[in-house]
C-alpha cells in the first residue's frame, strides 16, 4: 500500500543519487511514493501509464504461471525503472505481473507523458537510463543462459540409464 502523505515532503537526502533533471522535476510535483516490505506496488491487471523510478529499497517483479503461482523474474534496486517496456512498446504490461516491495522502497512515479518529455529534453537523464536498460538486458541474458545450462544438465541427467527407476 502506498504510504505517502502530503506531509511527507521531499528532503534532499531522499533524492541522493537521482539524476539531476529527474530530481528537479520530482521536487516540483507530488510524485514520491513510499512502500513497506511486502507491499504490492503494482498488482496484476492494475497498471496505468506510469513509469516507476526506484530511488531506495528493493522490489521483485513476479509473473504468475497458469496455476497462479508467482515466479520471480527480476529484482529492482535503486536506479532501476519499471514500466518502461510498456512505454517503449506501446503494449500494456502483462496482466499476470506483479511488483512487490522486498524492503522499504521510495519510488518516483512518472507519467508516460512526463517520461517522454524527460527523455527528449534532459540528456543527463536519458544517458543513465539507457545504461540502466543495457545492464537490465545483460542481466536477463545471463538469466536465460543460466536457465539453458540448468535445462541441459537436467536433460543429460534424465537421459542417463542409471537414472531410470526400476520396475
Amino acid at each position: 500500500m502506498d504510504r505517502t502523505s502530503q506531509a511527507d515532503q521531499f528532503i534532499p537526502q531522499q533524492l541522493a543519487g537521482v539524476p539531476e533533471p529527474l530530481k528537479r522535476w520530482a521536487q516540483e510535483r507530488d510524485v514520491l511514493r513510499a512502500y513497506e516490505s511486502g507491499d504490492v506496488i503494482v498488482s496484476p491487471c492494475k497498471w496505468d501509464d506510469k513509469i516507476l523510478y526506484m530511488i531506495a529499497g528493493r522490489a521483485t517483479v513476479f509473473l504468475m504461471d497458469s496455476e497462479g503461482r508467482k515466479v520471480a523474474v527480476d529484482t529492482l534496486q535503486p536506479g532501476d525503472i519499471f514500466g518502461e517496456v510498456s512505454f517503449f512498446t506501446g503494449s500494456p504490461w502483462p496482466s499476470d505481473s506483479q511488483l512487490v516491495a522486498e524492503a522499504p522502497c521510495r519510488i518516483v512515479e512518472i507519467s508516460g507523458e512526463d517520461f517522454e518529455i524527460l527523455l527528449r529534453k534532459e540528456t543527463d537523464f536519458t544517458l543513465p537510463l539507457v545504461k540502466n536498460l543495457v545492464r537490465k538486458i545483460i542481466r536477463l541474458d545471463r538469466n536465460v543462459f543460466q536457465n539453458k545450462l540448468k535445462r541441459g544438465a537436467l536433460q543429460k541427467m534424465i537421459g542417463k540409464e542409471e537414472h531410470v527407476f526400476p520396475d
